[in-house]
C-alpha cells in the first residue's frame, strides 16, 4: 500500500502545489515521493526476514517434535 498507493498520491504534483504554493520546486516533490517508496520497500525488506525468521523457527519445531 505505502508504496503503490500512498506514495502515488503523496507525489501528486496539485498536492505539493497547494503546500508550498510559490515555492514549489518540482524536484522537492520528486524527492518526497521517492522518500516514501523507499520506506515502503523498506517495510517490505523487514516483513520478509520476520517470515525467513519464522519458518526457520517452524522448521526448527518440527525437527524438535
Amino acid at each position: 500500500m505505502t508504496t503503490y498507493v500512498f506514495s502515488r498520491l503523496y507525489g501528486r504534483g496539485d498536492f505539493w502545489e497547494a503546500v508550498l504554493q510559490e515555492n514549489y520546486v518540482r524536484d522537492f516533490k520528486s524527492g518526497a515521493e521517492e522518500v516514501v517508496e523507499l520506506f515502503g520497500y523498506a517495510l517490505l525488506l523487514i516483513a520478509v526476514i520476520e517470515f525467513v525468521l519464522l519458518a526457520r523457527r517452524w522448521a526448527l519445531a518440527r525437527q524438535d517434535g
